[in-house]
């Protein structure tokens, strides 16, 4: 893997013209999100004792990337050291974080199981803006955009060879959201283990960002069938990695057990990790926006923004509605949003919105997010 000073010259504003082949490609897939996710609604998850996270502090922060290592090792947590050496003054985002924290309170008063957690981050700079950011949350869905990641990073250090179908199988998993695609996706790149070990090692931390099962869908091709090992390490607990037994990981929140677990502020700086080429080289991060590019419908976060050809949103959902084994709403997105003016990776992990799917509290907070980042980059 090449070092990061040259990876941070890859990185920023990938090449054009790839981005926007794969956005014709995709447009017609959106017609299909309606009938693609609900046939398939996540997996049912373990069921054990629940405690409760304690809520963390409102931050602004800026972040660097992780030096990758071989090992599957606990992460270090984040360092607020400046990523990138802005050529004048960093933007003041505080008026952008006390617009989304009037919002939410409002919409908390109004509902008041509502929990949010919110992340942005700058591309250009690095500063980490967020609210309950550092706190984790019910997954679902939005670990595919990562596992996507994870795929092309194993086809670019040739520890796996691309094959014909596995495009059949990842535009469905990122843009309807396909969970048999996603199991043989995984099936690809080995299973769940060493995408959690992988997820550790680019800075994720590895008790609060995992997935621990995913058994409910199985992928069949030709005669075989496959289903993924959970990886037990999260649930029994593994002292070498300093994880916890009793299934006490999954203990995200009150009332709730989760079998697949992030926290919105790593989600957001991974992305703009790759966004800028920090992960994987400027043709696979290409080929990885291509994948994850949405509609103006088609996107939560896409929703709340200006109709503006110079806008394009490269996203990833996860969504639950009320069912016999949770009584309230989730609904989560995260991705990069590209402007004009720059870009910038957000995420909004929702749950206890009485609305479902309530779509468009994630798309005002985008808009505010949006308003103030062009403002910021604008101006001289």
């Amino acid at each position: 893997m090449m070092n990061k000073t040259a990876r941070q010259l890859i990185g920023g504003l990938v090449i054009e013209h790839m981005r926007k082949w794969h956005c014709m490609r995709l447009r017609w897939l959106w017609a299909l999100m309606l009938i693609g996710c609900a046939a398939k609604s996540q997996a049912a998850p373990v069921t054990i004792p629940t405690a409760t996270f304690a809520v963390q502090a409102t931050h602004l922060m800026t972040i660097v990337p992780p030096t990758w290592t071989p090992t599957a090792t606990p992460s270090p947590t984040v360092i607020p050291t400046p990523t990138v050496t802005p050529s004048h003054q960093p933007p003041d985002y505080q008026s952008m974080l006390n617009a989304i924290s009037a919002y939410i309170d409002g919409k908390t008063q109004e509902m008041p199981n509502l929990d949010i957690g919110f992340a942005f981050v700058d591309v250009q700079t690095g500063q980490l803006i967020s609210l309950h950011g550092d706190t984790p949350h019910y997954a679902l869905s939005t670990f595919k955009g990562p596992l996507g990641v994870f795929y092309l990073w194993l086809i670019e250090h040739g520890q796996i060879q691309e094959q014909p179908t596995d495009n059949e199988h990842i535009i469905p998993m990122l843009n309807v959201s396909s969970n048999p695609d996603t199991t043989c996706i995984l099936k690809r790149v080995g299973g769940l283990v060493p995408f959690n070990d992988w997820l550790a090692d680019q800075g994720f931390t590895r008790e609060t960002n995992f997935v621990f099962r995913w058994q409910n869908w199985g992928c069949k091709e030709g005669n075989d069938y496959y289903l993924p090992d959970s990886d037990w390490r999260y649930g029994r607990g593994d002292a070498s990695l300093g994880l916890p037994g009793d299934y006490v990981l999954m203990r995200c929140a009150p009332g709730i057990s989760c079998d697949k677990v992030l926290v919105p502020d790593q989600l957001a700086q991974f992305y703009a990790w790759v966004y800028r080429g920090e992960i994987i080289d400027a043709g696979h991060t290409a080929t990885w926006l291509g994948w994850m590019e949405k509609s103006h419908t088609g996107s939560a976060l896409f929703g709340g923004l200006p109709e503006d050809a110079g806008i394009h949103v490269y996203a990833k959902n996860g969504f639950r509605s009320v069912d016999a084994f949770y009584n309230q709403n989730f609904f989560n997105e995260a991705g990069i949003i590209e402007t004009p003016q720059g870009a910038f990776a957000l995420a909004v992990f929702m749950r206890g919105n009485p609305d479902f799917p309530g779509e468009g509290v994630i798309g005002e907070i985008a808009r505010i997010a949006y308003e103030h980042f062009v403002t910021a980059h604008s101006t001289p």
